[in-house]
């Protein structure tokens, strides 16, 4: 009987050390997914952060072209404006004042919509 003991004792002693040694290495294997997975985000995130930095630097250089345009066409059109021109305009637009002081205001898309079906 001491010996049947003494072999199950063996076998579990022996399967346990088989199954710490496969959890083991199902951490390892795990932790070095883990490592490529964090890589991967940080090398995504760098480029996100390289494109959203050109992103902004496309934007800001836009953004200062059409305020140069503006004062640019803002220029140009008052060097070839005539100044009767712009006497005829002013007098028009004193003419018009009323219509300045009008406040116009453009209907949200609900409003449009709920005036849309009840046309419906």
């Amino acid at each position: 009987m001491e010996g049947a003991l003494q072999s199950v004792k063996a076998f579990l002693t022996a399967l346990a050390s088989q199954l710490s040694s496969l959890i083991k290495d199902q951490i390892d294997s795990i932790t070095v997914e883990i490592n490529h997975v964090r890589t991967s985000m940080n090398e995504a995130l760098l480029s996100w952060e390289r494109i959203s930095q050109k992103f902004e630097d496309k934007l800001s250089k836009i953004t200062a072209d059409v305020q140069l345009g503006r004062e640019t066409n803002v220029e140009n059109m008052s060097e070839s404006v005539e100044e009767s021109e712009i006497d005829d305009l002013n007098s028009a637009m004193g003419s018009s004042s009323k219509c300045m002081n009008m406040n116009f205001q453009i209907p949200s898309s609900k409003t449009y919509l709920n005036k849309r079906r009840a046309y419906d």
